[in-house]
């Protein structure tokens, strides 16, 4: 059986203009950040806001410029809350690819 949970956040994926319910950007906020952690390692860092958690993933050459960061904030339940992606030169592909397994 489906949580229902899960049924509304695919439907209100499908439902965000402009958002394929297939992009993990889409349908990973309201999963656990340790589906995240599972398919791209252990951040490159995090810290504490309040009480979410925002977790930081780099990739690139070098950490004061990279390549391409991803950020997840997660609530104190780790579900995450948000996706921010920002990429320069080469992109993300490395990590979209994991992400869209």
């Amino acid at each position: 059986m489906i949580p229902l949970l899960a049924v509304a956040l695919t439907l209100a994926a499908a439902a965000t203009p402009g958002c394929d319910p297939g992009d993990w950007q889409c349908s990973l906020p309201g999963q656990d950040i340790q589906v995240v952690i599972d398919r791209l390692g252990h951040p490159t860092s995090q810290r504490r806001t309040g009480d979410d958690t925002v977790y930081l993933w780099r990739e690139g050459s070098h950490q004061t410029n990279p390549h391409c960061f991803l950020e997840f904030v997660a609530g104190p339940d780790h579900v995450i809350k948000s996706v921010n992606q920002d990429e320069t030169n080469s992109g993300c592909a490395a990590f979209d690819k994991a992400l869209s397994r």
